[in-house]
């Protein structure tokens, strides 16, 4: 494998969301409780890949997510500990904003001492963005746009199919270059990653299954080349879905209905 090559991780904080955004990848609006990662559960989910990726020096980038990261119960000591342990890494995070001007002066001294960049998705609530951007310029915080500018734009849609397509190889897909950390596995998108919460909602109205191959086992994975390998595999989960045929839509409150996310042809 090349020396060069540099791998990026996902990684959700909580899965739970304080938006409830319609149709969302993650399946947030299904999560029925905040479920704040524990110090110890982050360093046990981050053990293998930092052992694989010879103590992360192949990690190029980590990037917190959630749910929304800011809801989880000790965001500080989170993030000191993903960035201390990924000394070399770019370390991101990606929030909705909302809880931003809530935060004490811990917080912001935290992402001003680890934190690359903070990603802000937009959206179109009432909230004072441009008193969060001012207030991150005057903190020294690097922060960056994620989605539309104004937040009134079409957002994507990622539609699944309850209908099998058997030709999945042939399907496009950018997202199976993710890296989604969760449970000391390997996901190459958040529809596989989180496919529980949608799975436990809906039992019984959709025919669709996450299996074993459509994810990486860390515990089956004993080099980085093993890795590089498996991640070359098309997972069988991609039959369900669209690829790069997205689908965009205005943002709204979820309704926590299976129309949200399913899409029969």
């Amino acid at each position: 494998m090349d020396s060069n090559i540099k791998f990026y991780i996902e990684y959700n904080l909580t899965d739970k969301c304080n938006l409830n955004c319609k149709a969302c990848a993650a399946f947030s609006p299904l999560v029925n409780e905040n479920n704040s990662k524990s110090l110890l559960k982050i360093e046990k989910d981050f053990e293998k890949i930092y052992d694989l990726s010879f103590q992360g020096e192949r990690i190029e980038r980590v990037t917190i997510m959630g749910g929304e990261p800011l809801l989880h119960h000790d965001i500080n000591g989170a993030i000191t500990y993903i960035s201390n342990l990924f000394k070399n890494s770019e370390i991101c995070i990606v929030t909705n904003g909302t809880l931003i001007l809530k935060k004490d002066d811990e917080f912001f001294y935290t992402l001003k001492k680890y934190i690359s960049t903070v990603f802000i998705t937009r959206y179109p609530i009432n909230i004072d963005y441009e008193k969060i951007y001012s207030l991150l310029k005057e903190k020294g915080i690097n922060y960056k746009l994620y989605g539309p500018e104004n937040g009134k734009d079409k957002f994507y849609h990622q539609y699944l199919k309850n209908e099998y397509n058997e030709d999945y190889e042939n399907v496009e897909c950018w997202y199976r270059s993710l890296l989604i950390l969760r449970d000391n596995k390997i996901f190459p998108c958040t529809e596989i990653a989180y496919f529980d919460y949608f799975d436990k909602a809906f039992k019984g109205q959709h025919d669709l299954k996450v299996r074993e191959q459509d994810y990486i086992d860390l515990d089956n994975i004993h080099s980085l080349e093993e890795l590089y390998e498996a991640k070359k595999i098309i997972p069988g989960f991609c039959g369900y879905c669209m690829g790069n045929n997205k689908s965009t839509t205005d943002w709204g409150i979820s309704e926590k209905n299976i129309n949200e996310w399913i899409k029969n042809n």
